[in-house]
């Protein structure tokens, strides 16, 4: 009896499905280490990418890491920019990327924005856009997706914006930087980190 009740709660909990398995999941570890950041950083990216694989070579121990190191600020942060966000915002807009208006955020729980949205992407890939009085305070990519129409749509979308505003990708976990406004670098971020 006490069998057949315990293969029938496991089967009702397969049978129910997670309520937000539709829905783009952002985690704290992973909050601006693909960041998009003004152009004027690119040395900075670069001997700061350096710095920071340096430091984890130095601590690796096997399983992960014995330390860590946080990124040092950048020398011209994207508020510095003094963007109008609603200008970025028509950039994502009309490349067709989906809006993103909920988001399960870890410690947070389900979150929803319609107006402005959190950025464009699907369930499994997003562009994030955060603004601050008007203008864009931050703006960073988390996940990946093997959506080649999502990926499109992106490309479309950090070509527009990278040209237009004159900025570069940089990814903080491989101590990587990618100049956007290059066609070439722009494939190759979209291949290797998207």
């Amino acid at each position: 009896m006490l069998l057949n009740r315990l293969v029938k709660f496991l089967n009702d909990r397969k049978s129910k499905s997670y309520p937000y398995s539709d829905i783009l999941h952002l985690w704290e570890d992973d909050y601006a280490m693909i960041e998009l950041v003004p152009s004027e950083n690119l040395e900075f990216a670069i001997q700061e990418g350096q710095r920071i694989n340096e430091f984890g070579e130095k601590h690796r121990d096997g399983l992960g890491f014995s330390d860590i190191t946080e990124i040092a600020e950048l020398k011209v942060k994207v508020l510095d920019r003094q963007l109008g966000f609603s200008k970025v915002l028509g950039i994502f807009q009309s490349t067709e990327l989906p809006p993103i208006t909920k988001v399960v955020h870890q410690n947070a729980g389900l979150k929803k924005s319609e107006d402005p949205p959190f950025g464009f992407g699907s369930q499994k890939f997003g562009i994030l856009l955060e603004e601050n009085d008007g203008h864009l305070n931050r703006i960073w990519l988390t996940g990946s997706t093997k959506n080649e129409e999502i990926k499109n749509h992106m490309k479309l979308g950090l070509r527009k914006f990278c040209k237009y505003f004159d900025f570069i990708a940089v990814n903080w976990y491989q101590g990587t930087v990618f100049d956007l406004r290059e066609e070439n670098q722009l494939l190759e971020f979209v291949n290797k980190v998207c």
